[in-house]
């Protein structure tokens, strides 16, 4: 498994002006142990660098399609100092870019995307409430990056909660496509989705995660245990995305 590595900025980052996002945004040169690397950075809490680098690892483990997370380091005080997350820059635009322009055909490939259930699946998994159009990169085709994990894995609550239901947009979106099929596919191949989740060793992955670097040790654990738990609850959380809620017990 490979570890999250570290960046380090050294030339004055460009600020990246008309996003949503909450947190602002710039698009910088860093070094890494790779070599030079255009990133996304972003100036975040310790909780959001470590939902980054987890749902990256995760991600990664699952074979989904996802922009590797890095730490970065701002030692030259170009950003202010401290630690920021930041993600590889995956050459391709936003579905929100797309929609902007009036394009059909993405919502089209969206629908047929063969990983789109289970990309609503980890969504569940990791409580992500953020896959909005501007977090899911299509490059034409099935070239499909997934970003921006911050707002996942409870980085919000001062603790993990297994249990708590988050809008889960890509669930949404299947339902709306597919009708009550949709929600009743997502209960189909939730067993063997969390079959595969637990395949994870979670002792790597909190290695592998630099959060001891970062002093988010106890909570990396404390996220990993609850993401366990959680895949126990999969079946009553995708219960709710059904109009019969009795279907999908």
């Amino acid at each position: 498994m490979q570890p999250i590595g570290f960046a380090t900025l050294y030339t004055e980052p460009r600020r990246l002006e008309g996003l949503d996002n909450v947190s602002e945004v710039w698009v910088a040169d860093a070094l890494t142990h790779e070599g030079d690397r255009r990133l996304y950075v972003k100036k975040t809490t310790k909780e959001e660098i470590l939902a980054e680098c987890l749902a990256s690892l995760l991600a990664t483990e699952l074979g989904l399609p996802v922009s590797r997370a890095y730490i970065v380091r701002d030692p030259g005080d170009l950003l202010g100092g401290g630690y920021f997350s930041g993600s590889e820059d995956a050459g391709a635009p936003s579905i929100k870019q797309w929609l902007n322009r009036h394009d059909p055909v993405v919502v089209q490939m969206l629908s047929s995307w063969d990983k789109l259930h289970e990309v609503a699946l980890f969504d569940e998994w990791i409580a992500n409430p953020d896959r909005h159009g501007g977090n899911l990169l299509w490059g034409g085709e099935d070239n499909w990056v997934l970003i921006d994990h911050a707002l996942s894995l409870w980085s919000t609550l001062k603790e993990p909660k297994a249990d708590l239901p988050c809008e889960n947009i890509l669930a949404g979106c299947i339902r709306d496509w597919e009708g009550d099929l949709g929600p009743a596919r997502m209960h189909r191949n939730s067993g063997p989705f969390a079959a595969r989740c637990r395949q994870i060793d979670p002792e790597e992955i909190q290695i592998a995660s630099q959060s001891e670097y970062i002093g988010m040790y106890e909570r990396c654990r404390d996220t990993l245990s609850s993401l366990e738990t959680r895949l126990s609850k999969m079946p009553a959380l995708l219960a709710r995305h059904g109009n019969q809620l009795g279907l999908l017990p």
